[in-house]
């Protein structure tokens, strides 16, 4: 009787790890495809271990076969051949084995007892007796092909080995394997791309999985050629780099390559233009397609010299040339050919003289340019100085009949002439016909006879925008403090009010408008009502020139008063703040404080006056030094100070009320005077003002009683 122990032995079947390699016929015309075999498995002989079988089983036993690899395994028996290939089973067992085949591998069928389920990956059998069953697993291989296209040259090579196009263009690889394809062109050629299986100029990459083809594209390069004309040099580029023209004028790129030319001028020569390969213009630039043989011309003319006219000066005035072709004016600048003579003359426009040459040309006469380099020559014209109209107060005094504007005018001519005052003027009088301010015509620009500015024009007048207030006389003498006869307003018109002195020829009438001669803004030319019979001095005013004067900026502190208005109760400190804010908003930079007087202290000495004097926003100085603003002895300012902050003039229209506090700058004030330190909004007490016409230390400060500390006012603000 057989033994119950039985050896199983399970032979797994591999193939070498190298396949064989079916070499072509080395004068083969055609491509002729390689074989590379991936390494398979091993072959192996599986010894399944003993098996005792006891009595009334059977033995099945399963062994692989083939090139490629998988699995079997058993509905029954534990078989799963990979590891277990042998199994004992009850007599009369049904069994199903069941063939999966790894990725990469087909199932090509049984064999022994399982020969007749065919290429079917299940077997199903009784098991009557021992049985032997073999399942064949191939792996799986794909062609690789390459072709060659267009009418350049190259070569694709592949690694792993096996494919070098021309000669060997495909090959046949197992299931998985990379196989790396790189194309190098060759005799002038441009690799162009992939198609088919992969794409774009790097290399090609392909991991088997399937039958793959790939076609490489070699384009013949074509040339670009660059050639240079005219009379001029200069040098010809290109991007991508290849034509440095100069030496080298030609360079092969792949067709469709696009390829930028640059045109350099060397020394004074001009580039003039483009010609051939579908460039043209003369940008410095020209962009060229290359799809075939293509010729470029550059065309440099023979150097150019550049002259530039620059005009200087005060003045106004036109440079021209002769060859034609400036006209500065406008057109200030020529190019010609190195070596040209170009004649410039100078024509001054207006009044303004041609003070000369400088540059390549000097003096006032002709000017001549040889041109043998850029050349720049400056043409200096300078306006002819306009001497301001001068202003004056007579030095004598008149009753209202002035024998009409006519005998007005005849004073101001004899008092100019007298004091050698030379041009025409005219009183600044109104009638019942004709404003003042008519009568300066088209005249602007007036100076007091020292060259104190007084107004720029008569918009300025009729603003109250006037600098220095009228104070001398023809002579040059101060009449400070003095009257003079207008019957005008603030906007240089007629005071309906009154009648002129019927029209000043009489000293009847009474009431009639005379100005101050220390005012400003409106009091210069209207402050007082007077009769006819009283006797004033006259405003003479130069009319013969349209001239600007300027202020020569004061250096010093400044001050000026507040835009807004301020109601007392917040105390003195809230002053000071409003005229912090308002230097601030203007840019002005320091400490800024009220002047304003309390029960304890006077206004003067809230302030140093041993530092800088204060000036106005137009940099006028108030006085000429800063004590004298507080001196008792002081009689005059030189300048009202009614600008704010950043300039603007306050008018009279609303009045220009000023707290103050006190009856004068150097005085303490009274509870009732100070609205209580300017902490009582009290509808009842009459606090101190003051109200800035004229330059006078009473108007600068104290005066006036009669609004109440409930109303709003201005304050005057003077920097530490």
């Amino acid at each position: 009787m057989m033994s119950s122990r039985l050896l199983l032995a399970l032979t797994v079947v591999g193939l070498a790890a190298c396949g064989e390699v079916s070499n072509p016929t080395v004068d083969a015309p055609v491509d002729v495809p390689i074989t590379i075999d991936a390494p398979g498995p091993d072959a192996l002989d599986i010894d399944a271990p003993p098996i005792d079988a006891p009595a009334g089983t059977r033995t099945v036993t399963v062994s692989k076969a083939g090139t490629g690899t998988g699995a079997v395994t058993s509905s029954a028996g534990g078989i799963n051949c990979g590891g277990v290939c042998a199994a004992a089973v009850p007599d009369g067992t049904t069994l199903t084995l069941t063939a999966a085949p790894d990725v990469g591998t087909s199932f090509d069928g049984w064999g022994g007892a399982c020969a007749s389920a065919g290429t079917a990956t299940t077997c199903t059998l009784t098991i009557t007796a021992d049985v032997a069953i073999s399942a064949t697993f191939t792996r799986q291989r794909y062609p690789i092909t390459v072709a060659l296209a267009g009418n350049g040259l190259g070569t694709v090579a592949s690694s792993p080995a096996g494919i070098n196009c021309p000669g060997t263009c495909s090959a046949t690889v197992d299931h998985g394997t990379t196989m790396t394809l790189t194309a190098t062109p060759s005799g002038g050629s441009t690799f162009l791309g992939w198609s088919g299986a992969c794409s774009g100029t790097g290399a090609c990459v392909i991991t088997a999985t399937a039958a793959a083809s790939v076609t490489a594209t070699f384009a013949q390069n074509q040339s670009l050629v660059v050639t240079k004309a005219g009379a001029g040099t200069g040098t010809v580029t290109s991007s991508p780099a290849g034509i440095n023209c100069g030496a080298d004028c030609s360079e092969a790129y792949a067709p469709g390559t696009t390829v930028t030319l640059t045109a350099t001028p060397t020394g004074a020569s001009t580039f003039q233009g483009w010609s051939g390969g579908g460039c043209t213009g003369t940008a410095p630039t020209c962009t060229v397609t290359v799809t075939g043989a293509v010729m470029v011309t550059a065309t440099f003319g023979a150097p150019q010299c550049t002259l530039t006219v620059v005009k200087a000066g005060t003045g106004s005035g036109t440079v021209t040339s002769s060859p034609a072709g400036i006209a500065c004016g406008t057109d200030c600048t020529e190019t010609v050919a190195c070596g040209t003579a170009i004649a410039l003359t100078a024509a001054p426009a207006g009044t303004a003289t041609f003070a000369g040459w400088s540059g390549a040309c000097t003096g006032t006469g002709a000017c001549t340019a040889p041109m043998t380099s850029d050349t720049t020559i400056t043409a200096t014209f300078n306006a002819a100085v306009v001497t301001p109209n001068l202003v004056f107060v007579t030095s004598t005094t008149h009753t209202g009949n002035l024998g009409g504007l006519a005998g007005a005018d005849a004073i101001c001519q004899a008092r100019a002439s007298a004091a050698g005052r030379a041009g025409t003027y005219r009183a600044w009088l109104s009638t019942s016909a004709t404003s003042a301010i008519s009568r300066l015509g088209s005249a602007s620009g007036w100076t007091l006879v020292d060259g104190r500015p007084f107004a720029n024009t008569t918009a300025d007048l009729a603003a109250g925008r006037v600098f220095y207030p009228i104070t001398l006389d023809e002579t040059g003498a101060s009449q400070a403090f003095a009257s003079a006869w207008t019957a005008t307003i603030g906007a240089g018109t007629w005071n309906t009010l009154d009648n002129a002195c019927t029209n000043w020829t009489s000293t009847t009438p009474s009431g009639v408008t005379a100005g101050s001669t220390l005012g400003t803004s409106d009091s210069w030319t209207a402050n007082t009502g007077n009769p006819c019979t009283a006797t004033h001095h006259l405003y003479c005013f130069g009319v013969d020139r349209a001239a600007t004067v300027t202020v020569t900026p004061a250096t010093g502190r400044r001050i000026f008063m507040t835009s807004a208005t301020w109601t007392p109760g917040g105390g003195i400190a809230s002053a000071d703040a409003v005229c912090a804010s308002e230097a601030s908003s203007a840019g002005l930079t320091g400490t800024f404080r009220a002047l304003l007087a309390t029960t304890t202290a006077s206004a003067a000495s809230r302030f140093g006056t041993t530092g800088a004097t204060w000036v106005r926003a137009d940099g006028i100085a108030i006085t000429t030094t800063a004590a004298e603003l507080f001196a008792a002895a002081t009689s005059a300012y030189r300048v009202v100070p009614n600008q704010t902050a950043n300039g603007a003039y306050v008018t009279a229209s609303p009045r220009r009320y000023l707290w103050s506090g006190a009856t004068s700058l150097t005085a303490t004030g009274t509870a009732a005077s100070t609205c209580s330190d300017w902490t009582s909004t009290s509808s009842t007490v009459m606090p101190q003002l003051a109200e800035l016409n004229t330059a006078t230390p009473s108007n600068l400060f104290g005066g006036i009683g009669y609004l109440t500390c409930a109303t709003a006012q201005r304050l005057m603000c003077l920097q530490q």
